[in-house]
């Protein structure tokens, strides 16, 4: 237990020295900009108050304030993926400098502080914090020392799904040492690229020899009593216990928990179906793709021009999607497939049952696509094919954030949950896009259009479309 404190103490001190560190270099740089650069630039005279008189109050004073709001936060002692954790920082740097701002005007000691300095201070370290610490994090996790050695408890698709999560989120620390089953039959076997190494009864034994004090309990099927009883055995075992519930498809929801007086309440989020939340994604997102739109017009024209000059048919591929409540709309894409696409699929498959299996599962080829032209090739491997959709959004068919726009003929596949995706458009990029694109299964998919009409936020959706901007250039599960 004492080592598990001094290594969170450490990882702690450790964080908060970055951060000190990462809002001097912000000064620094807030202060040459408005010392050097701007009177060159505006015209505007020097900055009259010297480096060292404004590190001694605006820079302590933000430092301070940053300090204990990140300590508030829990920044300094809970573990986060990359964007949660930036989505915390920003709040925290903007609720410093608003305080810091409202300190110098109550205080009237306007000659004390430079305006220009604190808004450039704020700006740069918006940037170089969340940075700075992703950096130390990777340099820290980078040892095997410093990970924390975790067991993850049942061998299910739940049990998959942590450990997918925790391999695409370094940043977090944990390093798996392995599974633990209750079916001796699954010993020997790899999950996720992890094996299973032995029975949850032999805890104790496997936990001495991998030398692994946390645990996360993701067991399905199991009634209140039986969790109850398996934690109580492993209360004075283990440093650490997190339990994933499991409550059907709400899990993948994404409930919130709340707490009513004494009672823990589960509070299932509808954030896409409230007119206010609408409303300011609709505002954000036609800014945003006004300008995409200007911005690519070249793009789309060369394109055009490829696709007619490299095989016969038209430029555009019109093909019907579901949209909002369940309506056909034309999608527009740019044609990356020949005319005669379907017939030369249908012959290719079955003179490759392997292929055929794959087609089955995935509705995609991984590897070669008898379908596809030479310039389609590449268009599908950016995905440049898709950018035709951006008429889509100006016609209101799809938002530029969304669901993916499913086929008519998936509806029935889709199950109970075309109820809760049919209500919002589908978009031109989305959740499942960033997050493996054609490598997901159908099912996987469906999860994730759930969980972000539940949870949408105008962060989830800056999140998204940076992300979508490395899928794009990285290729991830593109074929």
């Amino acid at each position: 237990m004492v080592k598990f404190r001094g290594k969170a103490i450490f990882f702690g001190s450790a964080l908060a020295a970055t951060d000190i560190l990462s809002l001097w270099l912000s000064f620094c740089l807030a202060y040459v900009l408005r010392r050097q650069a701007l009177p060159n630039i505006l015209s505007i005279s020097q900055e009259p108050l010297g480096f060292a008189f404004l590190a001694k109050t605006n820079f302590t004073l933000a430092a301070s304030l940053i300090l204990l709001i990140f300590l508030f936060d829990k920044l300094y002692t809970q573990r986060f993926a990359f964007w949660e954790e930036t989505r915390y920082v920003l709040k925290a740097i903007v609720l410093s400098f608003i305080a810091l701002m409202l300190i110098i005007f109550i205080s009237r000691r306007y000659e004390s502080f430079s305006r220009a300095v604190i808004i450039f201070t704020c700006l740069f370290s918006i940037v170089l914090i969340p940075v700075m610490r992703f950096l130390i994090k990777n340099i820290f996790y980078s040892f095997a020392a410093l990970r924390r050695k975790i067991f993850i408890l049942g061998t299910n698709h739940l049990g998959s799904l942590v450990a997918k999560e925790i391999s695409r989120n370094k940043i977090l620390g944990y390093e798996i040492a392995g599974f633990l089953t209750e079916e001796k039959e699954k010993i020997g076997q790899s999950i996720e690229g992890y094996p299973v190494i032995g029975e949850i009864s032999e805890f104790e034994t496997l936990s001495k020899q991998h030398q692994v004090k946390e645990i996360i309990v993701a067991l399905s099927g199991h009634s209140r009593n039986d969790l109850l009883q398996l934690l109580g055995h492993f209360e004075e075992k283990v440093e650490s216990i997190r339990i994933i519930p499991t409550i059907g498809d709400i899990f993948s929801a994404g409930v919130k928990i709340e707490i009513l007086g004494d009672i823990l309440s589960l509070t299932v989020p509808r954030n896409l179906f409230k007119p206010n939340q609408l409303i300011v994604k609709s505002i954000f997102e036609f800014v945003i793709t006004s300008m995409i739109t200007l911005v690519l017009s070249p793009v789309l024209l060369i394109i055009s021009l490829a696709i007619k000059l490299d095989s016969p048919g038209p430029i555009f591929y019109i093909q019907k999607r579901l949209g909002k409540d369940k309506k056909i709309f034309d999608l527009i894409k740019f044609r990356s497939m020949y005319v005669d696409g379907d017939q030369k699929l249908a012959v290719y498959l079955e003179k490759n049952p392997e292929a055929k299996r794959e087609w089955e599962t995935y509705r995609k080829l991984r590897g070669y696509d008898p379908r596809v032209t030479r310039v389609g090739r590449v268009i599908r491997k950016y995905s440049l094919d898709e950018l035709p959709q951006l008429f889509n959004f100006f016609k209101r068919d799809l938002n530029l954030v969304g669901p993916r726009p499913y086929m008519p003929e998936e509806l029935e596949k889709m199950g109970d949950k075309s109820k809760t995706i049919s209500r919002v458009k589908p978009g031109i990029t989305g959740l499942w896009q960033v997050r493996g694109r054609n490598l997901l299964t159908f099912n996987e998919r469906l999860i994730l259009d759930e969980f972000y009409i539940r949870n949408w936020s105008l962060w989830l959706d800056i999140v998204i479309l940076i992300k979508t901007i490395k899928a794009v250039i990285t290729r991830e599960g593109a074929f």
